[in-house]
């Protein structure tokens, strides 16, 4: 007995499989993830997404050792110091902040008299 279910016909299956295929192209879409240039937010703005491989080249590396992954491995010990390679990444502000002026130091001077208090 076949099934009068409108979800078998052959359209409504090939719609299914192509709403699956956008939403896999979507996500793995590469200008989804990475912004082309990359920056750090500045002035007036707040950070967007931004992944780890822009941050630095060696990403997975540097999680590895700050959790200690590795640190007890007796087959293939670490050795050595680890360096992190980090990319320099520019900021960009779209506000210019006024300049801070700061008062003068208190200085008492000895020849005057306080404010007389009633």
């Amino acid at each position: 007995m076949s099934s009068a279910r409108a979800k078998n016909q052959p359209g409504n299956y090939n719609a299914e499989q192509m709403a699956y295929k956008q939403s896999a192209e979507y996500m793995l879409n590469r200008e989804y993830a990475f912004a082309n240039p990359s920056y750090l937010a500045g002035d007036g703005l707040i950070q967007g997404h931004l992944p780890d491989t822009v941050l630095s080249r060696n990403p997975n590396d540097i999680e590895s050792y700050l959790f200690g992954i590795g640190s007890n491995n007796l087959v293939k010990p670490q050795t050595g110091p680890f360096y992190a390679k980090l990319n320099a990444i520019d900021s960009i502000s779209i506000m210019h902040k006024v300049p801070l002026i700061m008062p003068r130091d208190l200085m008492v001077e000895r020849d005057q008299r306080q404010y007389p208090m009633k």
